[in-house]
């Protein structure tokens, strides 16, 4: 028995309620981060187990670009939050590693 789906576009996430006849708009908010510098890469691999299941990330040069969707600014604001605190951890250990590793 079908009660719902979801059906999702470009800026907007349609919930379709079967039982009612209902739809629901929930718009998508769409937030792309770009790491750079020599530890990008590290970073974004060191912090990928904790992505979010919308989160994903591509090459470019020296940067990373890690990109995800949610539906509540809160959700993008504490993502971004604990993303960059983690970020920062990672970048920090990946520049004391390869100092430690020149001399």
């Amino acid at each position: 028995e079908l009660h719902n789906f979801v059906v999702q576009s470009h800026n907007e996430l349609l919930i379709l309620d079967c039982a009612s006849n209902r739809v629901a708009k929930r718009f998508m908010i769409h937030t792309k981060l770009t790491l750079s510098g020599k530890c990008a890469q590290i970073v974004q691999r060191s912090l990928e187990p904790d992505n979010l299941s919308s989160m994903q990330a591509s090459k470019n040069g020296k940067k990373v670009v890690v990109q995800f969707e949610v539906n509540r600014i809160s959700t993008v604001l504490s993502t971004i939050d604990d993303y960059l605190m983690n970020a920062k951890i990672a970048e920090d250990l990946c520049s004391i590693t390869k100092t430690k590793t020149k001399k």
